[in-house]
């Protein structure tokens, strides 16, 4: 039944008059614009580049320290037994303790990842941004055709009153400014009088209506392309007519906030960062070792008999720090468990959080739902009741204030039908956020398929 009035109610609701607006329906689509924003919002840029980043300190994370090249020279040989020592070099690596660095390469791994959520949940709100100033956009251009159509028929109207009291043949010609030109002598017609200015105050009160929505264009063309990163004046092509959306949002909508979310998803990369930090820092509390090679250069003495007088030596050596003082590192493991215990209890909270929003969002889409149908049955008996009473006016048997009143019903009928529409479409762009739905074929978008690979 919702399908079928969906149908029904864009038909209705958006095919009023032929769109004169800012269409182009060879230009681009939605879809077409969401690309277009994940390439070139800057604020999307921004943790793209903070996501390549992370991924640059992975290396970092796992390389060995630099070897330590040590060189004196003896301004004075230093005479020893084996001659005169005149210099030493030493060469020494130092080694993490066993696995030390594959756990500091995994802890940055892991951010990069927690780096790579926070990239997709800024494209993911993003997505929602544009997809509500474009419908705004696009609902603010179908209630410029609805007011202008209301128009025409408060005009004919107009007509209707004059020629039904005699007005034109009397001297008194229909509204098209904002003065009306009086005849002399006006006879039977001033019974009629108050019918005609009222129709006038009716035109005038809408075309008043009709200027404000005008110039809501501009202020609401600049917010889409701003998310864009494009000139603020620049032209949107919007479609003749959108489909309201039949997407199920019903049973397992929490799974998949836990499930598709990024910004659940990046508390949960957070809750295995800090398990491995608090593993990386046990094992930076083991001792690490050296390996190393010194050699020392000898010239002959005169004074020495011996058989290795002036003979270079090469010595290996090991050296082994001892970590001593403990507190710094337990103080690394509580750090790191209490950080850990941090980022789920924010999880836990994003979810009860994002667990309301879709409940409220829920209740949203039907609340639109339930006045997409309600507009749709009261613009239709609007409608007929509106040709009926005008075909009754015309020959006597209908009060005039009866049919304006009707018409505004009829104009406030059809924008609400528009309004619950977009109101519709909003909130089905909340709950894809939510719910993270159909980024899936986005995801390259921003280049973020290709850093997942890397």
């Amino acid at each position: 039944m919702i399908r079928q009035l969906r149908t029904r109610v864009f038909i209705l609701a958006f095919t009023l008059l032929p769109f004169t607006g800012l269409i182009d329906i060879h230009g681009q689509s939605l879809d077409d614009y969401l690309v277009e924003a994940a390439e070139n919002n800057p604020e999307v840029k921004a943790y793209f580049n903070e996501y390549m980043s992370a991924l640059e300190k992975i290396p970092q994370a796992g390389a060995l320290p630099d070897p330590q090249l040590a060189f004196g020279f003896f301004i004075k040989p230093m005479e020893l037994p084996m001659g005169d020592q005149r210099a030493e070099i030493s060469l020494m690596q130092m080694f993490p303790w066993f696995g030390t660095t594959g756990a500091r390469s995994d802890e940055a791994s892991q951010m990069a990842l927690a780096r790579y959520e926070a990239f997709r949940d800024a494209k993911n709100r993003l997505f929602r941004e544009v997809k509500t100033a474009w419908y705004d956009l696009y609902e603010l251009e179908k209630e410029i055709e609805i007011v202008e159509e209301n128009i025409g028929l408060l005009r004919k109207l107009e007509e209707i009153t004059l020629t039904r009291f005699g007005a034109s043949s009397s001297g008194l010609q229909p509204v098209s400014g904002s003065s009306m030109r009086m005849p002399a002598n006006t006879g039977g017609m001033q019974t009629g009088m108050p019918d005609v200015l009222r129709v006038k105050m009716e035109i005038n009160e809408t075309e008043n209506m009709l200027e404000n929505l005008k110039e809501l264009r501009q202020p609401y063309r600049a917010r889409f392309n701003g998310h864009l990163n494009r000139p603020l004046e620049e032209e949107v092509a919007l479609p003749d007519t959108v489909v309201v959306s039949d997407k199920p949002f019903k049973a397992g909508i929490n799974e998949s906030i836990l499930n598709n979310n990024p910004a659940v998803r990046m508390q949960d990369e957070k809750v295995s960062v800090y398990e491995l930090r608090r593993r990386t820092a046990v094992l930076e509390g083991r001792p690490s070792f050296g390996i190393g090679l010194n050699y020392m250069v000898f010239s002959s003495s005169s004074a020495n008999n011996a058989s290795m007088n002036g003979g270079n030596m090469l010595m290996p050596m090991v050296t082994v720090t001892i970590p001593v003082f403990r507190q710094k590192y337990r103080a690394m493991e509580r750090e790191a468990a209490l950080m850990r215990e941090s980022a789920a209890y924010r999880k836990e909270n994003m979810i009860n959080e994002l667990s309301v929003e879709v409940a409220a969002a829920r209740r949203e889409l039907s609340d639109a739902e339930r006045r997409l149908k309600l507009y749709s049955d009261q613009s239709e008996l609007a409608e007929k009741t509106l040709n009926i009473m005008i075909t009754s006016y015309s020959t006597g048997k209908e009060d005039f204030g009866e049919v304006l009143r009707v018409s505004r019903q009829l104009l406030d009928f059809r924008l609400g039908l528009l309004r619950s529409a977009a109101d519709h479409e909003r909130v089905i762009a909340k709950l894809e956020m939510l719910t993270a739905t159909g980024m899936e074929k986005f995801e390259s978008a921003g280049q973020g398929n290709t850093l997942r690979q890397e």
